[in-house]
């Protein structure tokens, strides 16, 4: 006789063979033991754990100990041998208490590490201690204990649920990233699958073997397919390789968050890029309170790589967060920074615009160049890059303000900031736009190897020119070289910039931008790819004040944006069609085009461009400064609080998952097994039940309140015979008959059912998920 989790009297029997036992064990310790090594290995690569100092071997000796201890306690049923764990582990976390809330601090700015690569934001970090080593040492040893625990469960458990434990706590990790789904990946889920596979392996019941393995092949199936739909529709998980299939992921996932409709413009993607045919579907609805012709950024390509614009590697965001974080906390945003130079050399009057995002895609919050931020903030704080402006809850479809003629003024304003004698007033823009123009430099020159050669060939060796001398240089070529046209069919698999330059040479405005970028870069000027929408001076000559225009998507357009030292970024349109000295003039001043609306040959962008004027700013000042500690306090302390609401919030989970399992392991008795216990077991149900619907009955000895008990059931006098059946299934060695045991069933399903109609819904839900009454 012992007693279950219910505290409830039954017979169990063990098998105490000694070999059944010892091999148990083997096989336990090593399924245990090969899917602790899985684990483990999935956790040391995806954080690198190496480069933390973390030392594999203390991870597998740790492993080996506790999995062996643990191991002996699930085939000898050993509790003391559980208490005394629990026991030094306790002690052992409140010794080493620093040690293990600094080590644990380092995992977690490791993650935040990788989570700022993948996400190109800000993300809080953590206080690492004065003693990292031995903190990582003392977290690393913690760690181990706990996943060698949990692969020791999984393993030894022999519940169908135990598959989910690891596959479950996978799937944030590969949603956010910090889980690649490669070779250690494969491995763990697949020790998982052969683990959980093999416990029923043991049984000696051929149908229960059977039903068994198929069981856990098909909860392992579907477990597989929901992580792989988690990594595929997160589209942040690492899966997308620059280049190969797994690009089509992306695009399709992309398209399917953020575009409503086909979207005419390629979002960088230049890999067989066909002819331009867009409808005239709204894209947005913009009012602006002073019109002026205007582009407007969507996404940006910062790099280039066989055929496709994409953003810049994980590095430069993990390499440059704290500098971005103190940029805008000055306020200083690349996206509106020619606003903020000018508003250091004139009197600014800001406008009003509002752009409403009725069919683009929703990714990105459509902005002007003119975009003022000082009194009103679009961009998130946390961004690093300024390359665009991602929509969120709080920027999607809000008004901002805007200067307008902020780029037709930008080698004007250059000339006013180098010549200012207020320095004194200008020194904090200076100093920030020194250091981030040192970035721009480094990451915004770079070209690919195939790209050079055919830039080499078409605009002969490479040389340092100024933006106004590359602008024009380049404008002469295209002129002179390639032709406007839409109907240009696929590249097919050609590298797009070589094709449409040596080539095809006719393409339009995504062929000209990424030429034109490429070439900018060729001539030593930082330049970046944009699609967008543009409102041209002929269409803004038409919009009234605070009237709202509809943009669609015949004025979809990519150009090119270079860097002018001092300012921020400028568009640079080489598209013909698009090349007027008249943007970003207000409407109503438009000046008279030469020839048939274009610049012609040798001409700018923009009226106002004189090469002899450009005097690039020199302010080489840098600065370094660590994120302010208080920050990180408030926000660690939010992050423990979360911490520890998770941990406690598992461990019931837990907890429940284990009382509810032999629950029902126990309920299940009731019919499947033999007559005998299955009576002795539904009657002790029966009288736990009713201990708790009358005061002062013990479940024990109910013999003295059998009249009472009848009138609380309302069932006659079916208890006492039950309690008779019980008495003799216990007892007596007479046999039982399958009609004994039914008799008893419905006696245990009167208290059940009179239990459950005392209880209001609170007070079942307690009883259904926290007591595990039922």
């Amino acid at each position: 006789m012992t007693s279950n989790s219910l505290g409830i009297q039954v017979n169990i029997r063990h098998d105490t063979s000694s070999g059944s036992r010892l091999v148990s064990f083997a096989v336990g310790a090593i399924l245990s033991f090969v899917l602790y090594i899985s684990i483990m290995w999935l956790i040391y690569t995806s954080l690198s754990a190496g480069s933390l100092g973390v030392n594999f071997r203390i991870f597998l000796l740790t492993g080996i100990i506790t999995i062996l201890a643990f191991t002996l306690m699930y085939v000898y049923k050993n509790r003391t041998l559980a208490l005394a764990a629990a026991i030094v582990f306790i002690i052992a976390a409140l010794v080493l208490r620093d040690g293990f809330i600094h080590g644990l601090n380092i995992y977690a700015d490791q993650i935040a590490l990788i989570r700022t690569e993948i996400t190109g934001l800000i993300q809080t970090r953590f206080d690492r201690g004065t003693d990292p080593g031995r903190s990582m040492l003392i977290f690393s040893i913690f760690l181990s204990c706990a996943v060698a625990t949990l692969s020791v469960i999984v393993s030894s458990e022999g519940r169908k649920w135990t598959a989910f434990i690891f596959p479950v706590m996978m799937i944030p990790g590969l949603i956010f990233g910090i889980i690649k789904p490669e070779l250690p990946f494969a491995t763990a889920l697949a020790a998982v699958i052969i683990t959980t596979i093999g416990k029923y392996l043991g049984y000696n019941d051929a149908l229960v073997r059977t039903r068994g393995l198929i069981a856990s092949v098909l909860i392992s199936s579907v477990i597989l397919l929901l992580i792989l739909a988690a990594v595929l529709f997160s589209g942040r998980a690492g899966l997308v390789s620059e280049g190969g299939v797994n690009n089509a992921y992306r695009d399709r996932i992309h398209a399917l968050r953020y575009e409503k409709h086909d979207n005419p413009m390629p979002e960088g993607n230049l890999i067989n890029v066909g002819e331009f045919r867009p409808t005239g579907r709204v894209s947005l609805r913009v009012t602006m309170t002073e019109p002026e012709p205007t582009y407007f950024r969507g996404f940006v390509g910062e790099r280039y790589s066989e055929g496709r614009w994409m953003s810049l590697p994980g590095s430069f965001y993990s390499e440059n967060s704290n500098t971005f974080y103190w940029l805008h906390e000055d306020g200083f945003y690349g996206q509106s920074q020619r606003s903020m130079a000018y508003a250091l050399t004139s009197a600014v009057t800001t406008e009003e615009m509002r752009v409403i995002n009725v069919s683009a895609c929703s990714r990105y919050v459509y902005a002007p160049y003119g975009l003022y931020q000082e009194n009103r903030t679009v961009s998130d704080r946390r961004s690093i890059g300024d390359v665009n402006i991602l929509s969120n809850k709080n920027n999607l479809n809000v008004p901002f303000e805007y200067v307008p003629g902020t780029v037709r003024q930008s080698y004007v304003i250059q000339q006013r900031l180098a010549m200012d004698a207020n320095f004194e007033e200008n020194w904090k823009y200076m100093e920030d736009e020194g250091l981030y123009r040192d970035l721009v430099y480094k990451y915004y020159l770079s070209i690919p190897e195939e790209v050079e050669e055919v830039l080499a060939e078409c605009l002969g060796p490479r040389k340092e020119l100024s933006s106004s001398q590359a602008k024009i240089a380049i404008l002469e070529y295209l002129d002179s070289n390639v032709k406007y046209r839409e109907d240009v069919g696929s590249n097919r698999t050609e590298e797009l910039i070589g094709w449409f330059l040596l080539d095809r040479k006719a393409g339009y405005s995504v062929h000209y931008a990424a030429a034109s970028t490429m070439m900018l870069r060729y001539f030593g000027v930082p330049a970046r790819y944009v699609e967008g929408y543009v409102i041209t001076p002929s269409a803004a000559e038409e919009i009234k004040e605070s009237e709202t225009f509809e943009v669609t998507e015949k004025m979809a357009h990519a150009w090119a944006e270079y860097y002018l030292d001092g300012v921020g970024w400028i568009p640079f349109e080489a598209t013909p069609k698009y090349r007027n000295p008249n943007m970003y003039l207000p409407a109503g001043e438009l000046q008279t085009l030469d020839n048939d609306g274009n610049t012609g040959s040798g001409s700018s962008a923009y009226d106002g461009d004189d090469p002899n004027k450009e005097e690039p700013l020199n302010d080489e000042t840098h600065f370094d400064n660590p994120i302010n500690n208080w920050r990180r306090v408030f926000a660690l302390r939010k992050v423990w609080g979360i911490l520890l609401a998770a941990i406690l919030l598992l461990i019931l989970l837990i907890i429940t998952i284990f009382r509810r399992r032999r629950l029902k392991r126990f309920t299940r008795s009731f019919t499947d097994a033999e007559p005998r216990k299955g009576i002795i077991n539904a009657f002790a149900y029966a009288n736990l039940l009713i201990a708790k619907m009358i005061p002062g009955v013990d479940r024990n000895q109910t013999g003295d309140c059998i009249g009472l008990i009848e009138e609380t059931l309302d069932c006659g006098p079916q208890y006492e015979n039950a309690k008779i059946l019980a008495d003799k299934a216990m007892y007596s060695s007479k046999p039982i008959e399958p009609e004994d045991r039914s008799a008893v069933i419905k006696v245990k399903e009167l208290a059940l059912n009179s239990y459950k109609a005392r209880r209001n819904p609170l007070q079942r839900l307690y009883d259904r998920f926290i007591k595990c009454i039922y």
